[in-house]
């Protein structure tokens, strides 16, 4: 997906353990969580949202700063992956301030990398980076309480964590006055909320949340949003396959968070993953083999009126 954030799909791994019936959760394998994850990265096609998103970010960070430093801008980056977004942020906001101070939290060693890597090469004049190897529970225990920050960014990243509300909550709390949290997942509604609701109940420890859960955080604390839904289409070709390619075969690891998928005996999970999927492609407007989902991007302005 080359205009979806790296961060996708960043889990928290603390509590992702085999079963009973045998299953392996691709989280268990950081390497292999990657190697699917780039699968699917590939695998997708959309609207970009990056233009559409900054032009309604850009003026309110700007105003958040001036009513606070005037000159420093400080983000926070939670799940960041190898830093595709955050880094596409900060170079739109680099030019504005004299200092953009970017904390980086991010749990996958592999990710954390490529993105220090990147930012070497990029080498952005004024930018100062805090990085963070570990899950946000750590972060968010270690944090000082008196830290705050003018921007938030928590893109593709709370699908699988066990505090969501405890999570929301701490971020909202991390906003200076008049700050920004942005937050994005998929819709309960498309392929990879639906496949995603299958496979979890083989764990028991297992949340995956959707945009709807964000918003009603939120709204059942009377704090407004702004919400904005943008497209995605996954080609799932091969998936259907007697013999699926490797490439294939990943592609369906990542959709059900399950390693090996393929191979797992004939289940009812298995049966009604493919089902699912086939029923979403024939749904599909289109006649290429992709099923439709969309991303909801949230906006929260920390306001006066939303305490």
């Amino acid at each position: 997906m080359h205009s979806c954030n790296n961060t996708l799909y960043t889990i928290s791994y603390i509590f992702m353990m085999a079963t009973e019936n045998g299953l392996q959760s691709i989280l268990d394998d950081d390497t292999y969580f990657v190697k699917s994850f780039d699968v699917f990265m590939n695998r997708i096609l959309e609207t970009d949202w990056s233009p559409d998103i900054i032009a309604k970010l850009k003026p309110k960070v700007i105003q958040s700063v001036n009513e606070a430093t005037g000159n420093a801008l400080k983000a926070l980056g939670v799940g960041c992956g190898s830093g595709y977004r955050e880094d596409f942020f900060v170079s739109h906001f680099q030019p504005h301030f004299a200092e953009v101070h970017q904390c980086i939290v991010e749990p996958n060693k592999d990710l954390i990398n490529q993105h220090k890597n990147n930012v070497l090469q990029n080498d952005m004049k004024g930018v100062i980076y805090e990085w963070h190897e570990e899950p946000v529970e750590e972060f968010i225990a270690s944090a000082k309480e008196d830290e705050k920050y003018h921007f938030i960014s928590a893109i593709h990243c709370l699908y699988h964590v066990q505090n969501l509300e405890e999570i929301l909550g701490f971020l909202y709390d991390k906003l200076q006055e008049n700050g920004i949290l942005l937050t994005m997942l998929t819709s309960e509604t498309g392929l990879i909320g639906r496949v995603g609701s299958i496979a979890p109940s083989q764990y028991s420890k297992l949340f995956s949340p959707s945009s709807r859960s964000i918003l009603d955080y939120f709204r059942t604390r009377g704090i407004s949003c702004e919400v904005y839904d943008y497209p995605i289409r996954v080609d799932v070709s091969g998936c259907f396959d007697t013999d699926p390619s490797d490439e294939a075969s990943l592609l369906l690891d990542f959709l059900t968070h399950v390693k090996d998928f393929t191979k797992v005996p004939t289940s009812e999970m298995k049966e009604e993953v493919f089902a699912t999927i086939r029923e979403m492609v024939a749904n599909s407007p289109r006649s290429d083999c992709t099923a439709e989902a969309q991303n909801t991007a949230v906006i929260v302005h920390k306001t006066g009126c939303n305490r």
